[in-house]
C-alpha cells in the first residue's frame, strides 16, 4: 500500500459539521388558534382539523411549550374541542396555542412509551471486550514496546551542515553557513522512533538512524537505517533489522565499526545483553561483523582508561566487560546526554528543546537568533496558499504555553509567522468566511477566576496573522478538573452568533459496585449538585467580538455523561445521564452511606433542548429520552426525530452490546418510535450525518455497519456494512465519505447519498503507533485532506482527479 503522506485521495470535504441528521422536509408552519379561558383551564374549539396542539408559554422574548395534545388520537367525545390545564396565575397575555396540520410522527408514536431508565450494565465490566456472540477473544490494537534506550542530544555538525533527528518527525538537514539565517535545505521521515544518530564522513553525505520501526512490515523491531545526504536532501537507500531493544550504541571512526548495545529475551533466563558489532566499510550494505552475549541487562557502553568498557547489571551488581577496539578507544564516537555548542562563522550554534539558537560568540549581550525546528499540530486550518497551524497548549499554570503558526500549505514545516496566544489551553476553533475564531480556557489564578478568552483573526493579508479581536467570559466557580475542555464544539446559532458549547467530565467512580458504608467521614461524599454544560455566546461586529454573559447548567445529581452538541431547526440538542438517589451534601456525620457506583436500574437519561430562536438562550425541561444522544433528525419547530444509544448485557464479563433508539420529541416529551439491536459494542468508535449512524463493528471481521431512520414508517434498519482490515478506533463521516482510523491503517469509503450504502475506495498504510485523529480533519481546494497528528505535525492526503484514488 502507499505510504500516507504521499497519498493521493479523492474526497470531497468541508469542514467539520457537528453531527446532525438535517430536515428532509420543509417543517409546517404553525397556525396561532383561537382559545377560550374557563377558570384555570384553556380550550381550544375545534382542534379536530389540527393533527398536533402545543400550549406554549411566554419566556423572555421566546416560549416555553408546557404540554402538547393530539386531537385526532382523542375519543369520539373529545374530538370537538381540547382543553390544556394551566399553572396557577398564568396570565392570558403569558400563554399561546399552536396548531400543526401536517402530521410530524408515525401516529403509533402517542401510545409508546416515554419515561425510561437503563441499568448500569456498562459499568459491570472494566474494559472493553469482545461481545460474545461469536465467543472471540478481545485483541488489543498494537503498540510499539518503549525501548530502554537512553535520551540523548539529537544533533550533530559536519562543515556548515547541521543535523538534527526527532523521534516522530525524523531527520532534518539545514544549511547553517549564515547563523543568522539558517535554512532548512531537506528533511525526511522515516518509519522508526529515531533514538541514535550517526554522521558517518566529514562531507556529511552520510547518517545512520536507529530505532525500533513503526512499520507493520516489523512492528517494533530495532531497525538501522541508512541515509544519504545528495545537495542537502536526505534520501533512504537501505535498512537492516537487528534484535533486541536499543541501549547504547557507539560509533568507531577508525575502522567505520558501528556497536550496539540491545536488550533481548534470553530462554528460560530472562532478560540479558547482546553486543552487535557492524562493519560499515561498504555504506550501501553494512554487514554484521560479530556478536557477543552478557548476562546482566541495563547495559550502557563507557569509557575508562582509554579502553572501552560495557556496563551490565547482573544479580543485583554492576559488572564491567572490556570490549576489543581496533585502533584504540580515541576514534570512538557517542552521543553525548548534553552537546556543548559550536561554532560556526563566530556564532555559537546549540539545540535546545525546539529551538536551535545562535549566539554572537564575540557579543554575548547581543539577543540571540533562534530557529523553531519542530512543533506541535494539534489543530490546523486551510487558508488558501497557507495552513494556520495550533498548538494547543497544556491545562493548568505550569503547562506549555499556546501557539498559532503560519506556514506555506505545500512546506507546512517551514514557518512564516508565528503568534504566541500564553498560558491556557485552546479548546476549540471554527471560522466564518475570512475570520477564524480560537477558544482558549484560562484557568483560575489569585487573583482572577476561570475564564474562556474568544480571539478573532483574519488572514486576509496571508501571509501574516492579523487579531482583530479577543473577549474573556467570566466561568468562575469551574475548573479544568471538572469540564471536558477535549469535547468543546463551536456551535453557529445563526451568521452573527457564536456559541461555545463546553461539557462536563463525568463523575469517577470506584471499583466496587455495591453501596460502601464510610466511618467518622470528615465530609460529605457526594455533591449535592454537578455542572452538565456551559454555553459562551458571543455576537459578531464589524470587526469586533461581543461577549454575553455564560449560561452554566447545574442539576442536583451525579453526573456520569454528557452527549456531544447538536445544533437544528434553532434549537440546541445535548443530553446527560445521572444516578438516581444521589445523596446531597449534608453536615459531618459519624456513618454515611454511599452509592460508589450506580446500581441497576439507577441510571437516567435525560434531554436538554436550549431554543435559540429567539436570539436569547431559552432553556427547555428535561425530557427523559432512552438513552445517549448521538444525533438528531428532522429538527423544527413541531418536533425532532432523537436517535439515542444504550447498552444490553448479553453475558456477564463481556462488552456491552450497544442499542440504538429512534425517539419523536414534540417539545414537551420523548416517545420512543424504534429500536435496534446492533453487532457493535457500547463503547465503540461511532460518527452521525445526514445519511445514517456508523458504528465499529468488532464481531466476525471487522467493519462499519451503517444504521438508517426511515421518516414513513418511523423504524431504524441496517442499511450497509463495510468491512475493513482493522477495527477502526475513530469515525468520521466528511463530504460524502467515511474515514475510518486505527494503529497502522488509514481507510476509506464513499456513502451513496440517497440509499447510506459503503463503499470501499482506498486503503493506506500508517505508523503502527499513531491513529490518525479523523475528527479534526479538514480541507482545502481542491479537497486537499489535512490531518493535524501533535508532534508529527501535519499530513496531507492529495487530491488526484474526482473519483480516483
Amino acid at each position: 500500500m502507499p505510504p500516507l503522506r504521499h497519498a493521493l485521495i479523492a474526497v470531497l470535504l468541508t469542514f467539520l459539521p457537528v453531527p446532525v441528521l438535517t430536515a428532509a422536509t420543509p417543517a409546517s408552519a404553525p397556525a396561532t388558534l383561537r382559545t377560550t379561558r374557563t377558570g384555570d383551564a384553556l380550550s381550544v374549539p375545534m382542534a379536530l382539523s389540527y393533527h398536533q396542539v402545543v400550549l406554549e408559554r411566554k419566556s423572555g422574548p421566546g416560549w416555553k411549550p408546557l404540554a402538547v395534545l393530539y386531537p385526532r388520537t382523542l375519543n369520539r367525545e373529545q374530538m370537538r374541542d381540547v382543553s390544556f390545564p394551566l399553572p396557577v396565575g398564568v396570565a392570558d397575555d403569558e400563554v399561546r396555542v399552536l396548531g400543526y396540520r401536517t402530521p410530524k410522527f408515525p401516529s403509533r408514536f402517542t401510545y409508546a412509551k416515554h419515561s425510561f431508565s437503563r441499568p448500569a450494565a456498562a459499568f459491570e465490566v472494566p474494559v472493553s471486550k469482545a461481545l460474545d456472540r461469536l465467543k472471540s477473544s478481545p485483541k488489543a490494537p498494537t503498540t510499539l514496546t518503549q525501548s530502554p534506550a537512553t535520551e540523548t542530544e539529537n544533533w550533530e555538525l559536519r562543515g556548515t551542515r547541521l543535523f538534527y533527528s526527532h523521534a516522530a518527525r525524523g531527520l532534518q538537514v539545514l544549511d547553517v553557513s549564515d547563523p543568522t539565517n539558517p535554512l532548512r535545505t531537506g528533511s525526511l521521515r522515516v518509519p522508526v522512533e529515531v533514538q541514535r544518530m550517526f554522521v558517518l564522513n566529514a562531507a556529511g553525505t552520510e547518517v545512520l538512524l536507529i530505532g525500533p520501526s513503526t512499520s507493520k512490515e516489523h512492528p517494533g523491531a530495532l531497525m538501522l537505517l541508512l541515509i544519504h545526504i545528495q545537495h542537502g536532501e536526505p534520501m533512504l537507500t537501505g535498512s537492516l533489522r537487528l534484535e533486541g531493544q536499543m541501549t547504547d550504541a557507539v560509533l568507531n571512526r577508525s575502522s567505520t565499526e558501528l556497536q550496539i548495545l540491545s536488550s533481548v529475551q534470553a530462554a528460560k533466563k530472562g532478560r540479558s545483553t547482546l553486543l552487535t558489532r557492524l562493519e560499515l566499510i561498504h555504506l550501501e550494505k553494512p554487514k554484521i561483523a560479530g556478536k557477543t552475549t552478557f548476562a546482566g541487562n541495563r547495559s550502557a557502553f563507557r569509557i575508562q582508561d582509554g579502553r572501552l568498557m560495557v556496563s551490565v547489571r547482573e544479580a543485583g551488581q554492576k559488572r564491567l566487560h572490556e570490549v576489543p577496539v581496533e585502533g584504540g578507544a580515541g576514534g570512538l564516537v557517542t552521543q553525548p546526554a548534553k552537546r556543548p555548542p559550536v561554532l560556526v562563522m563566530g556564532y555559537e550554534l546549540s539545540v535546545g528543546g525546539r529551538n536551535l539558537k545562535a549566539q554572537n560568540a564575540g557579543d554575548p549581550t547581543e539577543l540571540p537568533v533562534e530557529m523553531t525546528l519542530f512543533w506541535r499540530t494539534d489543530r490546523v486550518i486551510p487558508a488558501g496558499d497557507y495552513l494556520l497551524q495550533v498548538e494547543d497548549g497544556g491545562e493548568g499554570i505550569e503547562a506549555p504555553p499556546a501557539h498559532l503558526r503560519l506556514t506555506p500549505a505545500i512546506a507546512p514545516e517551514e514557518l512564516l509567522e508565528e503568534l504566541p496566544l500564553g498560558q491556557g489551553q485552546v479548546v476549540g476553533i471554527s471560522r466564518q468566511e475570512d475570520r477564524i475564531f480560537i477558544a482558549q480556557w484560562l484557568p483560575a489564578t489569585a487573583s482572577q477566576p476561570s475564564r474562556l478568552r474568544t480571539w478573532m483573526l483574519t488572514l486576509n493579508d496571508t501571509a501574516a496573522i492579523t487579531v482583530l479581536s479577543t473577549q474573556e467570559q467570566d466561568l468562575d466557580g469551574l475548573d479544568e478538573g471538572g469540564l471536558n475542555l477535549a469535547k468543546v464544539q463551536p456551535l453557529w446559532v445563526d451568521a452573527a452568533t457564536l456559541v461555545w458549547f463546553i461539557p462536563a467530565k463525568p463523575e469517577s467512580w470506584h471499583w466496587w459496585k455495591d453501596p460502601n458504608v464510610i466511618q467518622n467521614s470528615a465530609a460529605p461524599q457526594t455533591r449535592a449538585g454537578s455542572v452538565v454544560m456551559a454555553l459562551c455566546p458571543l455576537r459578531l461586529g464589524k470587526d469586533a467580538l461581543i461577549a454575553e454573559e455564560a449560561q452554566v447548567f447545574p442539576v442536583q445529581a451525579q453526573v456520569m455523561h454528557v452527549s456531544p452538541a447538536t445544533f437544528a431547526g434553532g434549537f440546541v440538542f445535548f443530553s446527560y445521564d445521572h444516578v438516581e438517589g444521589s445523596s446531597p451534601a449534608g453536615h459531618a456525620a459519624p456513618e454515611i452511606k454511599v452509592p460508589l457506583r450506580p446500581r441497576a436500574g439507577e441510571i437516567r437519561s435525560w434531554l436538554q433542548v436550549v431554543d435559540f430562536r429567539s436570539g436569547t438562550p431559552l432553556l427547555r425541561d428535561a425530557v427523559s429520552i432512552p438513552g445517549q444522544l448521538l444525533g438528531v433528525r428532522l429538527a423544527d419547530s413541531q418536533g425532532a426525530v432523537l436517535v439515542t444509544q444504550s447498552e444490553l448485557m448479553l453475558r456477564a464479563g463481556f462488552s456491552p452490546t450497544r442499542v440504538v433508539h429512534a425517539s419523536a420529541y414534540d417539545g414537551v416529551k420523548a416517545s420512543l418510535l424504534s429500536d435496534y439491536v446492533t453487532a457493535t459494542a457500547f463503547d465503540a468508535a461511532a460518527s452521525m450525518d445526514e445519511a445514517g449512524l456508523y458504528l465499529a463493528r468488532e464481531t466476525g471481521r471487522p467493519g462499519v455497519v451503517s444504521i438508517r431512520y426511515d421518516a414513513m414508517t418511523g423504524r431504524l434498519s441496517q442499511a450497509s456494512a463495510w468491512n475493513t482490515n482493522a477495527l477502526p478506533i475513530l469515525l468520521q463521516s466528511i463530504g460524502g465519505h467515511l474515514l475510518a482510523s486505527s494503529p497502522g491503517h488509514f481507510e476509506v469509503a464513499s456513502i451513496a447519498p440517497v440509499t447510506g450504502q459503503l463503499n470501499s475506495v482506498a486503503s493506506f498504510d500508517t505508523p503502527i503507533n499513531l491513529i490518525l485523529p479523523v475528527e479534526r480533519a479538514t480541507n482545502t481546494a481542491p479537497q486537499d485532506l489535512w490531518i493535524p497528528v501533535g508532534e508529527q505535525g501535519v499530513e496531507l492526503m492529495q487530491k488526484q482527479a474526482l473519483g480516483s484514488y
